[in-house]
């Protein structure tokens, strides 16, 4: 409940730094766990060159565009999971936080649907 008081009060009133060093490791923790296995539940062949699912990003989102998407897929998936192991250890917490949120924001660019980041964050 103490992350809801301080999220409805605008952050006013002072948190204990401990929630939320607990709530940085939990968050860190299960976004590792979650990156790591969408990579190795098919998410590394997503949009591989030549794929069904790069042919229809291509339709959806023009060429340009989607081969942008493309060539940075496969270096974002390392970047964050990495980003969300550093959010869960502590090292640089706000980067790796800004690094992890625009790694889930990217499934929104190649998914449907927006209950993708639900999974996420």
């Amino acid at each position: 409940m103490w992350f809801f008081d301080a999220l409805t009060s605008g952050f006013q009133t002072p948190t204990d730094p401990g929630r939320l060093q607990q709530f940085r490791i939990v968050f860190g923790t299960v976004l590792t766990l979650r990156f790591t296995l969408s990579i190795g539940q098919g998410g590394w062949n997503r949009l591989a060159p030549g794929s069904l699912s790069s042919h229809l990003l291509k339709q959806r989102l023009g060429s340009h565009r989607a081969g942008l998407l493309i060539a940075l897929y496969r270096p974002t998936l390392i970047i964050r999971t990495l980003s969300a192991f550093a959010l869960a250890c502590g090292l640089a917490p706000r980067p790796m936080l800004l690094l992890v949120l625009a790694g889930a924001a990217m499934e929104l660019l190649y998914r449907k649907s927006p209950n993708a980041v639900r999974y996420t964050c």
